[in-house]
């Protein structure tokens, strides 16, 4: 199987529990577009890979009310269940783990990076948010990293350029969409880790 990160002994825990945005529903899945939600109000965290920022947009208000500086490209987002945002950066090969402010007109703060194999771009938690799935496009692989420090549980090999992934009701399961082949994986989380495609024609 493949290597899952690089050793760093990262703390990704939240230094100022119950503060500021939280998660907007119950779904864990990533995307360039996530929403959040901060006293009535609903946020929006956009990934832009051109800028290397996560843009905060008052969705109501329909503007932006903050800029987060990235250390490399966003490909998508995640807002995990405490309200930390995880991104994943494909350009410089990390996930980070951001803090959000009370104030949301401030930028998101960071937690916690880890390195992983080449570009990772998905993101969905797990059903009980203890982990954090990542699909590696260009590493062909599925991580599932503990959201509390970014140690990996497991790694399994997929077929070419993984990209979305989601967990469904159950939590035994995961699904990833590929950019090329027109198959879906589908990932036993609860076993040996085994992965099936399913050909969508």
């Amino acid at each position: 199987k493949p290597a899952a990160v690089a050793a760093s002994g990262n703390n990704c825990e939240r230094k100022a529990p119950g503060v500021g945005a939280a998660r907007f529903s119950t779904l864990r899945q990533g995307g360039a577009v996530v929403l959040a939600t901060h006293k009535g109000s609903t946020l929006a965290y956009v990934a832009d890979e051109d800028s290397r920022a996560i843009h905060t947009v008052d969705v109501d208000k329909k503007e932006e009310v903050a800029k987060t500086t990235l250390p490399g490209a966003p490909a998508q987002v995640l807002v995990l269940a405490d309200g930390r945002v995880a991104a994943t950066l494909k350009s410089s090969n990390e996930v980070i783990i951001l803090e959000p402010d009370a104030d949301p007109s401030k930028p998101l703060i960071e937690l916690c990076k880890r390195e992983v194999p080449a570009e990772p771009f998905g993101l969905a938690a797990s059903n009980d948010d203890a982990n954090i799935l990542v699909t590696r496009g260009w590493g062909k692989a599925l991580t599932s990293l503990n959201d509390k420090n970014l140690e990996p549980n497991f790694a399994v090999d997929l077929p070419r350029e993984p990209r979305a992934v989601v967990v469904d009701d159950s939590g035994e399961r995961a699904f990833v969409s590929h950019a090329i082949g027109a198959k879906l994986s589908v990932v036993d989380l609860t076993g040996k880790h085994e992965v099936r495609a399913v050909e969508l024609g």
